[in-house]
């Protein structure tokens, strides 16, 4: 397997995750092939697009800004 045989898409969200949710349905219908989200990193502990990462049993991180100088 090459590089090219899939595409590993980490997606940053901030908020409800009606993009994210787009590509995760579009990537689950076969419209985006050979793709698959391997984390959703987001800078807002409370953004809904967590919760449908974690539904669909993708990886997540939290990057607070308050984190770095």
């Amino acid at each position: 397997m090459n590089f090219l045989d899939r595409l590993d898409i980490a997606v940053f969200v901030s908020g409800r995750g009606s993009n994210f949710r787009a590509i995760l349905e579009d990537i689950k219908s076969g419209q985006i092939q050979n793709a698959e989200i391997v984390v959703v990193i987001s800078n807002n502990v409370n953004a809904g697009a967590l919760s449908i990462a974690r539904e669909n049993s993708i990886p997540t991180t939290c990057l607070r800004r308050e984190e770095f100088e």
